[in-house]
């Protein structure tokens, strides 16, 4: 049976202090364009640090809270003081990614409070903490995230266990009643889905396998699969230049979003680089060849627009960024670097645990603030806040 449970549930709302840094009376607003920062703070300098319990698992932001996820909770925080305001229990199904967030509200999956306990999907104000509402899974189902809302409806990817297959749902926001489900790509793990902020598709993806689906009722509009290929795609990161970018080795294409034709076509990339898959953004993608990044323009060419160096021995292996409009976040080898997103001029570097690679580092940007985990992630996890 379909469950759906509506009214609210007030979490912990207990206001700690975290044991670190704090900016003293930065002034906060709801809008992600202000500024978080104390007035004059340096640029790479730490204004706040939080220690949560547990396994770390990742962290968002939205508007004025910085959305803090572990193993067993979820926990809001002042985004210009790293305060607490509320927690809530939560076995989540995956990590931060696995989070939507739309319109001042995180959406959840993950069993209620305890191992074995019912699949739930929880909307959470981010202000608050207060449960507006929950909608219970059926048996023999496994909740695996929460992509994204367009259309009126969240679009989740979900594990059938009597089906032994993966599909994705569109839960409608109104009814709570589900709008369609179908099977997606990558039955063995891997699946995701891109959710754009307007228009009337979303996309599902696997490796370098990626299916349209109308929002209306999941039908497919165009798909493009290249079975034991290789390929990769940087929908993680969204669409760039309007652009479905999928990759194998040095050859990158633009889908049409609205067809999947080849737009398209950089036949050949430097020796040794690729692009970096969850790194991109609005009219740019990125690409490594271990020893620099590089900013290329979608197209039929590969001269960058500009290219910094991350790495004088050659081992930036697994690297792990965000792309925001002014500025690329690029994490290896221990080191968080800041870069100018416009001419590649690095602004500052943060050391993180020496034994981390990129792809460890979750993090997130807002209010002139980037937040990210600095240290271990299994036994000492520490969220930093550290000015743009």
């Amino acid at each position: 049976m379909w469950g759906f449970t509506s009214g609210v549930q007030h979490g912990r709302r207990e206001f700690l202090r975290c044991g670190a840094l704090v900016a003293a009376g930065a002034a906060l607003a709801g809008c992600g364009s202000n500024r978080s920062a104390p007035p004059g703070a340096r640029p790479g300098s730490t204004v706040w640090t939080y220690e949560p319990s547990g396994w770390f698992r990742g962290v968002r932001f939205a508007r004025d809270t910085v959305l803090v996820v572990t193993l067993e909770h979820l926990i809001g925080l002042d985004a210009a003081t790293g305060k607490r305001r509320w927690q809530q229990p939560a076995l989540t199904a995956g990590t931060s990614d696995d989070i939507a967030v739309h319109a001042g509200v995180a959406y959840v999956c993950g069993n209620r409070d305890e191992v074995g306990a019912a699949q739930t999907v929880r909307a959470i104000d981010l202000r608050s903490g207060v449960v507006n509402w929950t909608f219970d899974a059926p048996a023999e189902t496994v909740l695996n995230g929460a992509y994204g809302v367009l259309g009126g409806a969240l679009h989740l990817v979900v594990y059938n266990q009597r089906r032994t297959r993966r599909e994705i749902w569109a839960l409608d926001l109104d009814t709570k009643q589900l709008r369609w489900q179908v099977d997606a790509l990558g039955d063995g793990g891997g699946s995701a889905v891109h959710v754009p902020g307007a228009g009337n598709l979303v996309y599902n993806y696997a490796g370098g396998d990626v299916v349209a689906l109308r929002t209306d009722r999941g039908g497919v509009a165009w798909s493009s699969r290249r079975a034991d290929s290789g390929m990769r795609t940087t929908l993680g990161s969204g669409l760039i230049a309007g652009a479905v970018v999928v990759y194998e080795g040095t050859t990158v294409t633009g889908l049409d979003p609205r067809t999947g034709a080849p737009s398209w076509t950089v036949p050949a990339l430097p020796q040794g680089a690729s692009p970096v898959a969850d790194l991109g953004g609005g009219d740019v993608y990125y690409v490594c060849d271990k020893r620099q990044l590089s900013a290329l323009r979608p197209g039929n060419t590969v001269s960058p627009l500009w290219s910094s160096p991350v790495s004088a021995t050659s081992d930036a292996v697994n690297p792990g960024g965000l792309a925001t409009p002014d500025t690329v976040f690029f994490a290896d080898n221990a080191v968080l670097r800041a870069i100018d997103a416009k001419n590649g001029n690095q602004r500052w570097t943060h050391a993180l645990a020496q034994h981390s690679t990129g792809s460890d580092i979750r993090m997130a940007a807002g209010a002139g603030l980037c937040y990210f985990n600095a240290d271990d992630f299994l036994t000492h996890p520490v969220v930093t806040a550290v000015v743009v």
